[in-house]
């Protein structure tokens, strides 16, 4: 399992990394990379939806 950056990430910078895994959606921080995180993939996106629809009504 690779773990991806987000391409606004630069070498050496503090950043959220994420990955596919059997049990769900890993994220973690680069800096503390011994502290994972699991979601589901249903609720991640739903948590998007709702981000994306806050931003939306703030414009």
């Amino acid at each position: 399992m690779t773990w991806q950056k987000s391409s606004f990430s630069t070498n050496g910078a503090e950043c959220l990394e994420i990955r596919h895994s059997p049990t769900g959606i890993q994220f973690r921080e680069s800096v503390s990379p011994e502290n994972l995180h699991t979601v589901d993939p249903a609720r991640l996106r739903s948590l998007i939806h709702y981000l994306k629809c806050s931003v939306e009504e703030h414009k």
